[in-house]
């Protein structure tokens, strides 16, 4: 399987947020930190809420990204065209 090597940036919950969402309490995603990551593979996307951002599947870990679906899609099959060819 060929590696996607996909830099998109996730929200990270700050530590001081994690345990009041311990407690119970919903954390707004612009209340998160956001941070690049790399995606060397991925299982699947799915859109949140609003089409604003996406979740994204990876390694069995789920990570909420500052893109729309449609737009890491996108750049995901670039990067698949552009492997192949």
């Amino acid at each position: 399987m060929n590696k996607l090597n996909i830099t998109l940036e996730v929200f990270l919950l700050p530590s001081e947020l994690e345990e009041a969402e311990d407690m119970g309490v919903n954390v707004k995603l612009e209340d998160c930190i956001l941070v690049p990551h790399v995606f060397y593979s991925i299982d699947y996307i799915r859109p949140l809420a609003d089409n604003k951002y996406c979740q994204i599947s990876s390694g069995g870990d789920l990570f909420s990204v500052n893109e729309s679906f449609q737009s890491v899609t996108s750049k995901i099959n670039e990067r698949l065209t552009f492997l192949y060819n």
